[in-house]
């Protein structure tokens, strides 16, 4: 199909996006390409989120600004979902595979579950079309597009790849979901010339900005893993330095703001939560990836183990805040502020909190004595302790208060109205993100910040 053919159909209406997978990626994404014009059929194995679609229901809890637009397409009839993945395949024109591979790290291996992916290839490989283009879009080793899906799908199809049907691989970009328009520039490597133009056509409709082509799939593949990387290796940079500058009494936020300012070095505030679905486990790919071939990515590997210590780190400046308190920590009533895996986001999904109130809960701290709070999530099944999106709840006769995420509405309350809303003599604030800002520090309050000496007055 032309360029022009494209256009013209997606303008009438006619072209069908089936998205497999109702995650993270999966319904944002579906929602652009609704936006874009197309009709979307969402795949998912998960009957209770195929259920709340088709009722025009968030399938999510943490996706609720995408509620209205959900309602929207189904009424319209441009949007159904199913856990049929070979009939979706089957009515679509474009399927777009975002079901993740899962990462299992042992002391002995890096082992990469690929079962759910492959079998969501499959389904489309069973009713691929002439004409259809398949988009890969989600982490996957390198090569996986050419030498995993690729075969799959012509065997089971019986159509030749670039002849019959486009394959592309499609890079995540983290801020693509949530910045503006203008700043979506998206990357596709296509399995040849044809897949590449499809696909860059395709995107070009979908998010409305520059499309980069690649020469291969296998390069869009390096690009969304190297870019995890790049992240993981310079906050290990941050987090390091972090628990030098106390030693020194220089604020962390000092030094950053100056490398900023002046030397134009984009360095990261320091983290003691770094997690989510994507960074860590793109490092660990490459790491295993450079394993199967005998080498071994010194960087890659001491950046995971210092992004993993930092959270030892903290919980060894939480036992000093209590220390400072004159408290035990085993009483302690902790605060924790953040849940989802990075700021400004409604998703948990592999949250460094989760491993923190491991860690505390390691230290005999009562479960019953710590809550979380999260102003965008409303519910996460894997923490084992209580959540609210009550702030007040969460920090009522709270001794000590651990911020974990930079969400904007953390950084806009003051440390005294903190105190204020513990109503507590004395409290410990532990911020973990430095997402508060010390100047509104009050009588009655010990602080400290990753990478910064400790604050009283």
């Amino acid at each position: 199909m032309s360029e022009t053919a494209i256009k013209e159909v997606l303008k009438k209406g006619e072209l069908t996006a089936a998205i497999y997978g109702i995650g993270r990626i999966g319904l944002p994404l579906a929602c652009i390409f609704l936006e874009a014009g197309f009709n979307v059929i969402c795949v998912d194995k998960d009957y209770n989120k195929v259920l709340r679609i088709n009722q025009g229901l968030l399938p999510v809890s943490y996706f609720s600004r995408l509620g209205p637009l959900i309602k929207k397409y189904v009424v319209e009839g441009k949007l159904r979902a199913t856990a049929n993945g070979v009939f979706a395949a089957e009515n679509s024109d474009v399927m777009v595979v975002t079901v993740p591979v899962d990462v299992k790290i042992s002391k002995k291996k890096i082992e990469i579950i690929t079962k759910d992916f492959i079998n969501t290839v499959k389904d489309v490989g069973k009713s691929l079309g002439v004409g259809n283009l398949v988009i890969i879009k989600t982490l996957v080793p390198p090569k996986t597009t050419v030498e995993v899906v690729k075969p799959i799908l012509e065997h089971l199809s019986g159509l030749r790849v670039e002849y019959e049907f486009g394959l592309a691989y499609a890079v995540e970009r983290l801020d693509q979901l949530t910045a503006p328009t203008k700043r979506r520039v998206q990357v596709v490597g296509g399995y040849g010339p044809n897949s590449s133009r499809l696909a860059k056509t395709i995107y070009e409709e979908v998010f409305k900005s520059k499309v980069i082509t690649l020469p291969s799939p296998t390069l869009a593949e390096f690009v969304y893993l190297v870019e995890s990387l790049y992240y993981d290796v310079n906050m290990a940079l941050a987090n390091e330095i972090a628990q030098l500058l106390p030693e020194f009494n220089i604020n962390v936020k000092d030094l950053i703001s100056v490398l900023r300012d002046a030397i134009k070095l984009d360095m990261p505030m320091p983290k003691a939560g770094f997690g989510g679905p994507k960074i860590p486990k793109s490092t660990c790919i490459l790491i295993g990836e450079a394993e199967k071939r005998g080498l071994v990515l010194d960087l890659a590997l001491t950046s995971r183990v210092i992004n993993d210590s930092a959270l030892n780190y903290l919980v060894f400046l939480v036992k000093e805040a209590a220390e400072r308190l004159g408290i035990s920590l085993k009483e302690a009533r902790i605060a924790i502020l953040g849940d989802a895996y990075r700021e400004d986001i409604a998703s948990p999904e592999d949250s460094p909190t989760h491993r923190l109130v491991e860690l505390l809960l390691k230290e005999h701290v009562k479960k019953r004595n710590i809550i979380v709070h999260d102003p965008h999530v409303a519910e996460d099944p894997a923490l084992k302790v209580e959540l609210t999106m009550n702030l007040a709840m969460a920090l009522k006769n709270a001794d000590i208060v651990i911020v974990m995420v930079g969400h904007s509405v953390y950084r806009d309350v003051s440390i005294s109205a903190i105190k204020a809303l513990s109503g507590k003599r004395k409290i410990a604030v532990v911020d973990g993100a430095n997402a508060l800002k010390k100047e509104t520090l009050t009588h009655g309050v010990i602080y400290v910040g990753l990478g910064t000496p400790w604050y009283e007055m």
